[in-house]
């Protein structure tokens, strides 16, 4: 029997919530009636577009998510390089938010070196980036003594016509992790060589896989979370789960005093030799520095790496007791009683032993060097063997404290040395630029040393530092506390502004500041210059700072000493004052030509200054150029008729010109 047309409409409407022979029982009827209804009436597919867009919803819905909290400026963008400020649009600085990419919400985040560059290279200059851990960065001295710092100084002194910018990129623990994520965008900045020391913090640096702060041992997954965190978008879902979670629990109760970023970093205490979790170390180096090779030679980037080094005196930390054949403190101890018997070959070879059976892996294994050497050997690098340069300047060839001030980090000397041997191998290798000074190594490591930029107060604020992490966990028992610091003595101004500086009451150039003050009302004047020095080597765009010290040297007269300052303030902001000065100067010193030039340029940036005129009237008298002296004498007095100086000048210029003309 044929349906009719209510039948046929009910059965076309609930084909998608019933089957034919469910319709066929709800209308009574033969389910081949409903069936022919149903092909003969074939439902009509939704256009592929629909299927598309329904796919693309999702996404679009982030996109859109994503471009609203970029207008809204949420979360924190992690560009590498940033403009310094408004004051200095053509610098860039590495961004001082971006370590809080790799910390996280942790109270511990590690400074940067505000190293300045040109957004745009000039053609003049000679680019270095330098990338590694808080040895790199010169940890625990100011950055003044780092080996970065002491290689600029060195080429500056080399190659004076040319704009010379190292660029230290170097952070307190972090890893290959982060050298990998921002390798991309250092790239871009046009570095005419990379020099790399890292690889002692691949277990307990940041996401390292012995680390309080890590994402697993997976290296592409940690790679992966890292690029992520660049989405606004996945910093709102980050920062939303992180703050539910706090809900929850008792969160982080902050930093105590006694606590360091190095005990804090530290996840899993006992890594022992050749383990699952040691081999993940080793892998996440090579796998990332593999990629960061990899990019560099694509560019054809010079590239020089440094093999570790680190104080085989230091005691272990952590032995595997139930292990005696890799029990750290037994090769020490070995090692100590070799010394005492003068076996230096057998002693090093045992405290060789104890570093690398040490289970609290601060200082890299030799895996880790193995791995720079092969890895070396695949892009052709030039490799500088830091650990048998220490050793050669170490007595008995054995690294410790004679240039370490822990178990990894160089003293001062130690620093030099490690500047020194990178720019040998440098210069070796013909990465430098061509013209170089003619000057004798011996003249330059008198420069060197006699203008090195760093300072008694210096000194004891980096004995500080060093007092807090030795007095700490892992050198001492946990819960012990710090003895070392507690027994410091302030026994002078110098120990007073460390302290101060130490404990952030005032700041890095506050305190040189202060001390320079000291001095210059002390009549110490050497001192004095010395001390505004470690400023300004220390931040060289300051314009401030030399402001500050030319006034204070022209107010005792110290003209000679004012002068180098003021070409260096003028070369940042030329102006009235900085040509000014540098014109007077150079009419005391004879010098009529650069005399004549700066004071010109003076009054051409204020012709209102009838002093210059005066000054001007004379260099061009001295250079018996006797018509423009009377011309400059002229104006200043037409600007300050009671000038007497220039009233006077006046009357025997006039008396020479008309003797002239009889």
């Amino acid at each position: 029997m044929s349906l009719n047309r209510k039948q046929v409409n009910y059965i076309l409407s609930k084909r998608k919530k019933f089957s034919a022979k469910r319709l066929a029982e709800k209308l009574n009827v033969e389910v081949d009636e409903v069936e022919r209804v149903l092909s003969e009436n074939p439902a009509k597919k939704a256009p592929a577009l629909f299927y598309v867009l329904m796919l693309l919803f999702p996404f679009l819905i982030v996109l859109l998510l994503e471009i609203s909290l970029r207008v809204f400026d949420y979360g924190i963008d992690y560009d590498v390089f940033v403009t310094v400020s408004e004051d200095f649009p053509d610098l860039y600085v590495l961004n001082l938010e971006l370590p809080k990419k790799y910390f996280g919400n942790s109270e511990f985040i590690p400074a940067v070196i505000p190293d300045l560059f040109k957004k745009e290279k000039p053609e003049e200059s000679f680019r270095v980036f330098v990338l590694g851990g808080s040895t790199t960065a010169g940890w625990p001295f100011v950055y003044n003594a780092s080996f970065s710092r002491h290689l600029q100084r060195k080429l500056e002194l080399l190659y004076p016509s040319r704009l010379i910018e190292v660029v230290n990129l170097g952070m307190s623990a972090v890893n290959s992790y982060t050298m990998r994520d921002f390798i991309d965008e250092v790239i871009e900045q046009n570095a005419d060589l990379i020099i790399i020391y890292a690889g002692h913090n691949e277990y307990y640096g940041a996401l390292g896989a012995g680390s309080t702060l890590s994402f697993g041992s997976s290296p592409a997954l940690v790679n992966l979370i890292l690029k992520l965190q660049d989405f606004k978008t996945v910093q709102l879902i980050t920062n939303f789960i992180s703050g539910t979670w706090s809900l929850f629990t008792d969160g982080d109760k902050g930093l105590d005093n006694s606590e360091t970023l190095m005990s804090r970093m530290i996840g899993n205490s006992t890594i022992e030799f050749d383990s699952k979790e040691y081999l993940n170390g080793i892998e996440q180096f090579e796998t990332n520095m593999d990629y960061i090779f990899a990019e560099l030679d694509s560019k054809n980037i010079p590239v020089v790496v440094g093999l570790l080094t680190s104080n085989l005196k230091q005691k272990p930390f952590v032995s595997i007791k139930e292990n005696p054949k890799k029990d750290a403190s037994i090769f020490f101890t070995k090692g100590e009683n070799y010394l005492e018997q003068n076996e230096f070959v057998k002693a090093k070879e045992k405290l060789f032993f104890a570093k690398e059976y040490d289970a609290l892996r601060f200082r890299a294994p030799e895996a880790i060097n193995k791995t720079i050497k092969t890895l070396a050997k695949k892009y052709s690098l030039l490799v500088v063997d830091m650990d048998s340069v220490f050793s050669l300047n170490s007595p008995d060839s054995i690294v410790g404290y004679n240039l370490m001030v822990d178990h990894l980090h160089p003293n001062v000397e130690g620093y030099r040395i490690m500047g020194e041997a990178f720019f040998e191998a440098c210069n070796k290798q013909n990465y430098f630029p061509e013209g170089r000074a003619n000057l004798s190594n011996r003249d330059i490591d008198s420069i060197l040393n006699a203008n090195f930029p760093y300072t008694k107060l210096d000194s004891v604020w980096a004995e500080l530092r060093v007092r807090k992490l030795l007095g700490t966990f892992p050198f001492v028992e946990e819960g012990k506390p710090n003895y070392l610091l507690m027994n410091f003595k302030q026994n002078n101004l110098i120990d007073s502004l460390a302290v101060k500086w130490f404990t952030r009451k005032v700041s890095h150039h506050n305190a040189h500041k202060q001390l320079a003050d000291f001095y210059f009302r002390q009549g110490e004047y050497s001192l004095f210059i010395k001390e505004y020095d470690a400023i300004i080597k220390d931040s060289p765009y300051g314009e401030i700072n030399y402001a500050q010290l030319i006034d204070k040297l022209i107010s005792i007269q110290y003209f000679d000493e004012a002068l180098p300052y003021l070409y260096k303030l003028n070369s940042l902001n030329s102006n009235d004052y900085t040509t000014k000065w540098i014109g007077s100067i150079a009419v005391n010193k004879g010098d009529y030509k650069t005399a004549i030039e700066y004071l010109t340029k003076s009054t051409d940036y204020n012709p209102n200054d009838y002093q210059v005129y005066y000054n001007l009237a004379g260099a061009y008298y001295l250079a018996k150029d006797f018509k423009k002296a009377l011309e400059a004498v002229k104006r200043s007095l037409d600007l300050n008729a009671s000038y007497k100086p220039a009233i006077k000048f006046y009357e025997g210029l006039k008396s020479l010109d008309n003797s002239e003309k009889e």
